[in-house]
């Protein structure tokens, strides 16, 4: 079964997701979806992000099949209004199926300058926090990384 990670944060932070992304690459763990290409073909050329709607339309069905098929979700503070879509839609996988077996893990990593005011990120089953050793370590964990695996990690680049 592949490692499939989600990595949401605002638009504008793209290259700090990608950074993630290829890290958690050296581990096997891959996006559901990137969506980082298409922003940075958005900010190579200078382009403006409503440029195409058709095209835009295109990517939120890519990048909602990521979401379904996501075995984890990490969230990269600040947000925007995309990535609040995306930690709902995923939160709601499992919130809204009483039979479900588990919850899909949610990480949540606030690089905001004062931290979260935000009551829904503060959820039992969702963990926020402001390290990414934290967030790190958490990640690798779930997807069977071993401790010393995790401890001798390097994200310096991170």
């Amino acid at each position: 079964m592949p490692k499939l990670i989600y990595v949401a944060t605002n638009f504008d932070n793209y290259r700090r997701a990608r950074q993630f992304i290829t890290f958690f690459k050296s581990f096997g763990i891959v996006p559901s979806f990137d969506w980082t290409p298409f922003a940075d073909r958005i900010y190579t050329n200078n382009l403006p992000r409503e440029t195409d709607h058709d095209e835009l339309g295109r990517k939120a069905v890519f990048e909602v099949a990521g979401l379904k098929t996501c075995a984890y979700l990490m969230v990269i503070l600040p947000g925007g209004s995309g990535t609040n879509f995306e930690l709902g839609a995923c939160y709601s996988r499992f919130a809204n199926h009483p039979e479900a077996t588990h919850q899909l893990p949610i990480t949540i990593l606030d690089e905001t300058p004062f931290g979260s005011l935000v009551s829904f990120h503060y959820l039992s089953d969702i963990h926020y926090t402001r390290s990414v050793a934290m967030a790190i370590a958490r990640v690798l964990k779930h997807f069977g990384v071993s401790d010393l695996e995790i401890a001798a990690a390097d994200y310096s680049e991170l």
